[in-house]
């Protein structure tokens, strides 16, 4: 069972400010109920389908410099600062 006083431990460790934190928990609880509904499904005995690729069939992976990322400044750790997404 997910209590108000979980969701508000969570919060503050991810500094996140919730303000209903009553339907934060409701909601919490029916995820974790679906959960235990997909855990009671049975398919352990399923057989598992992997499809196979080969490396060459994968992307290119580019390096983009540090340098040439848009960003406004670093902060005191060196971590990059960048506009907030909305």
């Amino acid at each position: 069972m997910i209590t108000e006083d979980d969701i508000k431990q969570v919060a503050s460790m991810m500094r996140l400010d919730i303000e209903d934190k009553d339907d934060y928990t409701k909601k919490v609880q029916r995820m974790l109920e679906y959960f235990d509904v997909l855990d009671s499904a049975g398919v352990q005995d399923e057989a598992i389908l992997v499809q196979h690729i080969n490396i060459s069939q994968l992307r290119a992976d580019k390096h983009i410099p540090h340098d040439t990322i848009q960003c406004k400044s670093q902060d005191k750790r060196g971590h990059l600062r960048v506009p907030r997404l909305s």
